[in-house]
């Protein structure tokens, strides 16, 4: 288990004991929530790597489809990054068997830290993944749950749907997106495939309630189609 240790300085600056980096504090506000949003969906911080040079490199990967929407998206989650850490990550074309994805990659451990004070696990998501706490409450939750759909959501033609490998994490997302929209989701059900002699198994939940620009902001020129949601935040 790794042990990274941190602190806030008199100035507000995040400091990391094994980095000479200070990194001022970002506030937990609506960009960072979206950030947390996407990071639950399609990334993660990876286990620290032994480097060539000595140390351990530190992380944050976030995964994005090799489409016209996912390098616009990628370009606004850079764009994020680089407003409220300074930082611009990399962007990096894959593929593999025919399947082509962009990584968004920030290798720093001050940011690699930031995120897991906020309640992030390190490596491996599954088991372990919760809806962070600071954003536990409507105007963040919004913009967390727009993160999530906009990585690990997509709409049909009358449902918007998410899917997600780890139930107990989806179940908290249907409860606080009813607790602090309104929006009602329908229990996560299971979906069993088998690939190459492979069985994955992940789950989905739904809701028939539109969203409308009119009450949630775009979050970005990548974002996929919000439809209605009563001002307020009461769906009925």
């Amino acid at each position: 288990m790794w042990n990274i240790q941190y602190r806030i300085d008199n100035n507000n600056r995040f400091v990391v004991k094994r980095s000479k980096r200070k990194l001022l504090v970002p506030p937990v506000g609506e960009d960072i929530a979206y950030v947390l949003g996407i990071i639950c969906g399609d990334g993660c911080l990876k286990t620290p790597q032994p480097r060539k040079c000595g140390g351990d490199r530190f992380t944050v990967m976030i995964y994005m489809p090799n489409s016209i929407n996912g390098k616009m998206q990628a370009k606004y989650i850079c764009e994020l990054f680089e407003k409220n850490f300074g930082c611009m990550p990399s962007v990096t074309k894959r593929e593999r068997a025919n399947k082509s994805w962009l990584e968004i990659q920030v290798n720093s451990v001050v940011i690699y830290a930031y995120f897991v004070s906020l309640g992030l696990p390190i490596g491996k998501k599954y088991g372990k993944l919760k809806v962070p706490l600071v954003v536990h409450e409507k105007k963040l939750f919004r913009r967390f749950l727009y993160g999530l759909i906009d990585s690990d959501g997509h709409f049909t033609k009358s449902e918007l749907v998410i899917v997600q490998k780890d139930r107990v994490f989806l179940d908290q997302v249907v409860r606080l997106s009813l607790k602090f929209l309104g929006i009602k989701f329908t229990l996560p059900k299971a979906n069993i495939k088998k690939v190459a002699g492979k069985i994955y198994k992940w789950y989905y939940t739904r809701s028939k309630m539109y969203f409308s620009y009119n009450n949630l902001e775009k979050t970005g020129p990548g974002a996929r189609k919000w439809e209605s949601i009563p001002p307020g935040g009461s769906a009925g």
